[in-house]
């Protein structure tokens, strides 16, 4: 088979998204998978807002919203504490700003999976390969060597090369284990948990959302699934009736014991496993690179773990693309690690949040309540749950003597939603932003300085022709006479309510991945260019 350029070792959700970002920007794609055939069960049901605005960036989230569950969020009761129905603690998620999808949204992992799939075969004719497993991986001066083993054609073993290699193969990651480095639990939590898919009836409370309850006997989760199951999570005293009984006991067990009312028809399949953090010692080694679960584990609390890895894979797209197509160079894949290290650690400190009130049995139940009761508690918790707040600060490139600009967004920042226009023809800040390259945003002030922001254009496309669109938001005095390919009129003021009202023309960068990378001033814009050279070289 002819060398591909990059070789995706796994076809869970980060591989799905890795194909498709790399295919999407003209790169060649080779991806297999041990198992004989994608998983018809579902593991992972939560999508998170920043995740479907990135399945909105790849023309994706129409297909998601036929196939998720809007969901509110999460309900906590607490067994033993005295306190109304009406007073029952919850975080909801609709109360999220600057984002269309302002709500916990409920989606088979299996049906997401099938969805990216499709969009893979839909777009850039192309379907994974399954049942073959990578025994091995070795590099080669420009190359990496993968040996895989065709089991559905009698073992036959292959060599197969590759400019990269991506381990998006999970927990348990053949890749990772071939580059050495520890992937162990070293702090924290550490709670065995149990799942299983269920058909039910009786269920007193509101499936819409996903309810916690929780005692010092242990916690239960119980949402409805899209279809016709529901899931019920299981740890404590609650798991342990599973060494006493059978799976349908146990879980009926549970419920009871909460007096939700639901009574278990018939049960589709469970598992148990332990829950950990780990954060890997290695993402990136020469031609190799990991990506998803097979660099970080956290608790299920608040259900990111697959979010995080869908978000990985975003990340790792663009920059490989830019370097395979010659743009930039190798260093620029370093920020993959030094960008989602930390959102691994942020990503576990937003599962805690939840975690330590619904699940750390350590804490006693009428003090894991008390912590609902924080004035701060809720925003934050779904702010760092959804990933709305999840940010690069600190690991971002600002070149040195920008001046920093007022307001809340900063370099690093996910850029919000802005609405523009709320009448036909609808527009959003986040439909401007929907293509692989990076986006120039110019916020024209009150005093339009239109020859400077016309010239740092000009200056712009014959450097770097179609990889940055350029792009004047302002109302329609300040960006009369650009055209309706060079501006868009913000007739309800969203882009000044995001970024602060100010006299200072501004000019930002925003990435591929819908990251704020650079924002100065006009007059400052000569700075601009040495951010540009950071991911593509001097100019």
């Amino acid at each position: 088979m002819k060398k591909k350029d990059v070789l995706i070792v796994g076809a869970g959700p980060s591989g799905l998204i890795l194909a498709n970002e790399l295919l999407r920007r003209g790169i060649s794609v080779r991806q297999v998978d041990k198992r004989v055939t994608p998983s018809g069960s579902t593991r992972a049901f939560t999508i998170h807002s920043r995740t479907m605005e990135m399945f909105d960036h790849m023309a994706v989230a129409p297909r998601l919203t036929e196939l998720r569950e809007v969901c509110p969020g999460n309900r906590f009761h607490f067994k033993g504490v005295d306190f109304s129905e009406d007073e029952v603690p919850a975080t909801d998620f609709r109360r999220l700003k600057n984002t269309r999808f302002n709500y916990y949204g409920k989606v088979n992992q299996n049906d997401l999976e099938q969805a990216l799939r499709d969009h893979l075969l839909a777009q850039h004719s192309y379907e994974p390969e399954w049942n073959v497993e990578c025994a091995g991986i070795n590099e080669i001066k420009d190359s990496v060597e993968a040996t895989l083993i065709h089991h559905g054609d009698n073992g036959r073993a292959e060599t197969a090369s590759s400019s990269w290699l991506i381990g998006a193969d999970g927990v348990h990651s053949v890749v990772r284990q071939a580059l050495g480095g520890t992937f162990e639990h070293k702090e924290g939590y550490l709670t065995t948990m149990s799942m299983a898919d269920v058909a039910l009836h009786g269920y007193k409370g509101d499936d819409s959302w996903v309810n916690y309850y929780t005692s010092d006997q242990g916690f239960t989760l119980l949402t409805h699934l899209p279809g016709d199951m529901h899931r019920i999570y299981l740890t404590g005293e609650m798991q342990r009736k599973l060494e006493e009984t059978n799976v349908k006991e146990a879980y009926q067990w549970a419920l009871d014991f909460y007096n939700t009312g639901a009574i278990i028809d018939e049960v589709f399949w469970s598992s148990v496993w332990q829950i950990h953090k780990i954060i890997g010692e290695i993402y990136v080694k020469g031609k190799v690179i990991l990506c998803g679960d097979a660099t970080h584990v956290h608790s299920p609390a608040g259900g990111q773990g697959m979010n995080a890895c869908l978000q990985d894979g975003f990340n790792l797209g663009w920059k490989l693309a830019t370097v395979i197509r010659g743009e930039a160079s190798e260093r620029i894949l370093e920020t993959y690690e030094s960008e989602r290290k930390p959102i691994a650690e942020q990503v576990a400190e937003g599962a805690n949040r939840i975690h330590q009130i619904v699940i750390n049995h350590d804490i006693p139940v009428e003090k894991r309540f008390e912590l609902t009761q924080d004035p701060d508690w809720h925003d934050s918790s779904i702010y760092w749950i959804s990933g709305l707040a999840h940010t690069y600060r600190g690991n971002v490139y600002i070149p040195e003597g920008v001046t920093p600009l007022e307001g809340p967004i900063e370099s690093g920042d996910r850029v919000p939603d802005a609405v523009l226009c709320d009448k036909p023809p609808k527009q959003r800040l986040h439909d401007i932003l929907r293509h692989p390259g990076f986006t120039l945003v110019y916020l024209p002030a009150r005093d339009v300085d239109r020859l400077s922001y016309v010239s740092l254009v000009e200056r712009i496309r014959e450097l770097y022709r179609d990889r940055i669109k350029c792009i004047a938001i302002g109302n329609s005095r300040t960006v009369e006479g650009l055209g309706p390919e060079a501006a868009c009129v913000d007739r309800l003021g969203g882009m000044e309510a995001n970024f602060g009202v100010s006299d200072i023309d501004r000019v930002m960068v925003i990435r591929p991945d819908l990251v704020v990378g650079y924002q100065s001033s006009l007059a400052e814009s000569e700075m601009l260019f040495d951010y540009l050279a950071s991911w593509f070289g001097p100019a």
